[in-house]
Order: structure tokens, then C-alpha cells, then sequence
């Protein structure tokens, strides 16, 4: 039969880490749900052997540094707990594969990389959209915002907030409605709230590997109505010539934050 003379390797098309769906990842937590894929093409002999191995170093020219290459036959994809190492927390990594054609030729590639990030994201929950409040007098909605950190895999991809009262007869806390799902970390939402009632906002991250936490407000308690005036007393001291008064207010959900007094006099309002 005829000889095929073929003097180039193959052609690498695609290398990639993707999760158990097939979809590009590039921060990983749990390595039996990460897997490398690739794609290799060579028209004149064809593919006859892929080897696989994992690197620190992002240079299909330097042999892997962790893991070395290991032969996996015309396989297009391999779970990384095959390869059977513990991966460091924080370190980033590279599949490099090396693709061998009828003719002998080897021709090496390394993936873009992923970061492994066994730690969930961290966040500080707020009841406001500018700072934290611990009482309100507005009665139809809940206001909340977030500030997330991740230093392995960055911000949190997605966010879940919830709305949830506290029930002062049994201490516990009840969702007002489902779990919202959001793309940022800012939320105002209608809602009908109850007087003297404490909410808090409970925000669930997913960060890019896929690690979940959960974080809570302080919470803040619904004021809708004024102070009430326990008693209002002026006497007039002759010897001093000074007018002294006296007064108390009560507030039994945010408590007197500030008192202002001004002295009129009668028959007048200023």
C-alpha cells in the first residue's frame, strides 16, 4: 500500500478543565468533579496515543512538575482524581497533554489553568444599601448589601438572599419568602413588615468552585410609631428667675436616640 509521509505533529484545538457538565472551569474545590478535556487533529496519520499529566508550570515545552505524563490511550477527557494527587489550597495548575500521531511525532499543550480553592467565600452582610441600620420606620420593604471576599477564586459568582423574621415566643427565624437569586451583591425588595418585628438578611455565596457559605445581618427591628410622652413638667423658680423643665418620653422598640426642646411663649409657636 501506499506510504503516508507525514513530517508535522498534530494540531491541538482545544485543551480546557470543565466540571461533570462540560463547562470551562477555572477554579476547582473537589477534583472528582473536574475533568481535563482536549482535542487534537492530524489529517495525514492520525491520532494513535494522548498522554496526560499536571503541571505547576504553564509551558508545554517544560515536562510536568507534579504529576508526569501518563498514557490514557485515545481518551479525550480524564477526571483529575484519576491522576491521583493531593492538590495545595491556593496553588494554580495546568493539564498538559501530549498528543502522539501514526508517524511518531509528539506535540505537547497546557490547558489555561485553574486555581484549587478548598475555602468558601467570606462577607459581611448589611441592612442598608449604604451603611447598616438597626431600626427603620418604613414598613414595606427590606434593603440589604454585601461585601464578599475570596482570595483564591475571587468574587462569588452567584449570590442567594433571603429575607427572614425573628420570632421573639420561640427564638427562632423564619423565611418570608424563597431564596432570590442574584448576580450582584445589592437587593431592595417589597415586602410587607410587621411593627416592632426584627428581619434579617441571610445571603448564601457560590463562589467559582462551586464552595457555598452562608452569612447573616445583625438584623434590624421595624419602628412605625412615635415616642410617647410620660410626663411634661415647667416650674418657674422666682429666686433664680430661671424656667426649669422636666420631661420623659417611651419608646419600647428603638428606644430616644436624641431630645430637642424649645421654649415658646404662650399664645405664640415661636
Amino acid at each position: 500500500g501506499a506510504i503516508i509521509i507525514d513530517s508535522t505533529p498534530a494540531e491541538n484545538v482545544h485543551i480546557s478543565e470543565t466540571d461533570a457538565a462540560g463547562v470551562a472551569v477555572d477554579a476547582v474545590s473537589n477534583v472528582d468533579n473536574a475533568l481535563c478535556a482536549w482535542s487534537y487533529y492530524d489529517g495525514e496519520s492520525g491520532i494513535v496515543e494522548y498522554e496526560v499529566g499536571l503541571t505547576t508550570i504553564p509551558l508545554a515545552t517544560v515536562p510536568p512538575d507534579i504529576v508526569a505524563f501518563q498514557s490514557v490511550g485515545l481518551r479525550t477527557e480524564y477526571r483529575l482524581s484519576f491522576l491521583n494527587v493531593n492538590l495545595t489550597h491556593g496553588q494554580h495548575y495546568y493539564c498538559i497533554v501530549q498528543a502522539t500521531n501514526g508517524a511518531g511525532l509528539k506535540t505537547a499543550h497546557t490547558s489555561h489553568g485553574f486555581v484549587f480553592d478548598s475555602t468558601p467565600a467570606t462577607c459581611t452582610v448589611r441592612d442598608g444599601l449604604t451603611g447598616d441600620k438597626n431600626f427603620t420606620r418604613v414598613s414595606l420593604s427590606v434593603v440589604a448589601s454585601w461585601e464578599c471576599t475570596d482570595d483564591e477564586s475571587g468574587l462569588p459568582q452567584r449570590y442567594e438572599w433571603t429575607p427572614v423574621q425573628f420570632s421573639s415566643s420561640n427564638g427562632s427565624y423564619y423565611d418570608l419568602i424563597a431564596p432570590i437569586p442574584l448576580r450582584h451583591n445589592r437587593v431592595e425588595h417589597n415586602l410587607q413588615l410587621q411593627h416592632s418585628g426584627r428581619y434579617v438578611s441571610r445571603v448564601t455565596t457560590i463562589n467559582r468552585a462551586g464552595l457555598r457559605s452562608t452569612f447573616y445581618s445583625d438584623g434590624f427591628l421595624v419602628d412605625v410609631t412615635p415616642l410617647e410622652p410620660v410626663h411634661l413638667k415647667m416650674v418657674y423658680n422666682a429666686s433664680d428667675h430661671m424656667l426649669h423643665a422636666q420631661w420623659s418620653f417611651d419608646d419600647a422598640e428603638s428606644s430616644i436616640a436624641s431630645v430637642q426642646h424649645r421654649f415658646y411663649k404662650l399664645g405664640t409657636t415661636a
